[in-house]
């Protein structure tokens, strides 16, 4: 689990230790799925609660934190849920 955790994290943590966090929102009513916008247009999207959350064509999966970053079309996902961890 740490090994997933830092490949997930670590390049992110690179990424974004200079960056400002420019605006923060919650994505639902139940406060559970929660947005983060960073200066460089890097979004991270965390989802707190035990369904998926759909916002367009992205699929966050329950209990997970999906990272969208400028310029990549594949959008790292990590899973705490029963899908993708303990």
């Amino acid at each position: 689990l740490m090994q997933q955790q830092a490949a997930f994290f670590t390049p992110l943590h690179q990424r974004l230790a200079t960056q400002a966090l420019v605006d923060f929102s919650w994505l639902d009513q139940r406060g559970q799925v929660q947005q983060t916008r960073f200066a460089d247009g890097t979004r991270l999207l965390a989802n707190f609660g035990r369904s998926a959350f759909a916002e367009g064509a992205l699929t966050l999966p329950a209990q997970s934190v999906m990272a969208i970053v400028p310029g990549q079309t594949q959008h790292p996902v990590f899973s705490m849920g029963p899908a993708g961890g303990p």
